[in-house]
């Protein structure tokens, strides 16, 4: 998880991919449990979400019987999302509210604000924008209260998307101070692949008020930065908007 934050999305799959082989020739559930449930948070990460759905299920068979009733819940949450990502948002929406009323109802606040997060991506796939500004103003909250900040550049990005979904001319200086607040917390934080979205975000922004050249000034040295993971989604949509803003 720390080698996905700090900018290198190949090195953190190939870590969970490797703790989950380890585990398993080791055959002994709660390492398996661990493993896979750390390896199933990475896949998340990386939106790699036809991986997320396969470590779901082992997760949720190995959590069944020998894990606890938060770590099912929080799987069910990162399941609900791969559904709504593939296609079925009706019951990865349905699936996510279940699943995190369920882990609030433990009384454990553990990554809440990250599992919060993503029912507002969900929610924003869905169009149900109210509840999703409304799970990110509990996350941002919660994040605040609890000193659980590994998250709060997303919250802030996926805050000014929604934002703009919801009423672009209404909401577009909020969005705008959203997204930029998510660019300075991920450059504070040194967490690469959260500044990368976030200025993907913003270039996005620029992008839609013909200012294309302050966009690519803003996104290609972050893209550029990278040395690794070029194929996975979040590098995959910040080249296709740099090669749009150059006219290619």
């Amino acid at each position: 998880m720390a080698s996905w934050f700090l900018g290198y999305p190949e090195l953190a799959k190939r870590q969970a991919t490797n703790g989950v082989a380890t585990a398993r020739e080791l055959s002994h559930p709660p390492t398996e449990i661990v493993a896979n449930f750390f390896a199933l948070i990475t896949l998340q990460f990386l939106g790699l979400a036809d991986q997320v759905k396969e470590t779901a299920h082992a997760v949720n068979r190995l959590t069944a019987t020998h894990g606890p009733i938060t770590w099912q819940a929080a799987g069910q949450v990162i399941s609900g999302w791969s559904d709504a990502v593939q296609g079925d948002v009706g019951a990865g929406l349905e699936k996510c509210r279940t699943a995190i009323a369920a882990y609030q109802k433990t009384g454990n606040v553990v990554r809440l604000p990250y599992y919060l997060g993503l029912l507002a991506d969900v929610c924003r796939i869905s169009g149900e924008l109210d509840e999703g500004l409304a799970a990110l103003d509990q996350a941002l909250t919660t994040s605040t209260q609890t000193g659980d900040q590994h998250w709060d550049a997303e919250l802030h990005r996926l805050k000014g998307e929604l934002l703009m979904l919801k009423d672009r001319d209404s909401h577009l200086t909020e969005a705008e101070d959203q997204i930029r607040k998510a660019i300075e917390v991920s450059c504070k934080q040194e967490a690469k692949a959260l500044e990368l979205r976030a200025v993907t975000s913003w270039a996005s922004v620029l992008q839609s008020q013909n200012r294309p050249s302050e966009a690519r000034s803003a996104l290609r040295p972050v893209y550029e930065w990278f040395s690794e993971g070029h194929e996975f989604p979040d590098l995959i949509s910040a080249k296709a908007l740099l090669d749009k803003l150059q006219g290619k």
